[in-house]
């Protein structure tokens, strides 16, 4: 009915609404987020606190609430793309000692994080997104 590419019944069984072809308002629409994998009715699949779509565009894995397996889930991690179980952060500057390190070190020490032409890109908007959800949830 939204033509969106996905039949009223298959939207219907993935829980999003068939009359609305981007049913939690994420920007990815309902088709493809049922290709993907992630739940069409809801933003924020893994429940990490970063909206699916923002995600993909980091090119992270929407279906994975602990990219770096410190067991801190990405919307509340200081830095969620190198484990850090304990939060560290010696400076108070909002920003993982881990990520402190990787950005000091030029990435020759990303422990889990992979070292690649768009790390810093992905390092900076994750923590860029990491403060806004946190002052969305204040």
């Amino acid at each position: 009915s939204d033509e969106d590419g996905l039949a009223d019944g298959a939207e219907i069984d993935a829980g999003a609404d068939p009359l609305d072809p981007d049913t939690d308002d994420d920007g990815l629409g309902d088709a493809e987020e049922v290709e993907l994998g992630t739940n069409p009715a809801a933003a924020d699949t893994d429940s990490d606190g970063i909206d699916d779509n923002i995600e993909l565009e980091l090119g992270l894995d929407p279906l994975d609430p602990d990219i770096d397996d410190d067991g801190v889930l990405d919307g509340a991690d200081n830095c969620p793309i190198a484990a850090n179980p304990n939060q560290e952060d010696s400076d108070g500057n909002g920003i993982g000692d881990v990520c402190d390190e990787i950005i000091a070190d030029g990435c020759d020490k990303c422990g889990t994080a992979q070292a690649s032409g768009g790390m810093w890109m992905t390092l900076l908007a994750i923590i860029g997104l990491t403060f806004v959800s946190r002052r969305r949830r204040r």
